[in-house]
């Protein structure tokens, strides 16, 4: 999970995974998120920028921030390039925010 600050695309936040690729083509993708065992939301999702398949930035950046800020756990379901859907689990419970 990045959290990014651009001055060309202002604030975002972004899976990027070092091996593999996402099954998110220019059409976008769909990522599910549960913080601390509540509810299920999904995000739309885009391919990175630069084309970088193994990567990728969350659309609705207000919302996903405003849904984790307070998170102890996120657990991220994307979908991976013949792979299927994979889930990550994030540990934010000592995430200090800045901005």
């Amino acid at each position: 999970l990045q959290f990014i600050k651009s001055p060309r695309y202002g604030k975002n936040a972004g899976l990027k995974i070092s091996k593999g690729q996402f099954d998110c083509g220019y059409e976008g993708c769909t990522i599910r998120v549960r913080v601390d065992g509540g509810k299920v939301k999904s995000f739309s999702c885009s391919q990175a920028a630069n084309g970088n398949l193994n990567s990728i930035v969350i659309d609705s950046y207000p919302k996903f921030i405003s849904m984790i800020r307070k998170a102890k756990t996120i657990k991220i379901e994307a979908p991976f390039f013949n792979s299927g859907t994979q889930v990550f689990t994030f540990n934010v419970s000592g995430l200090e925010w800045n901005h």
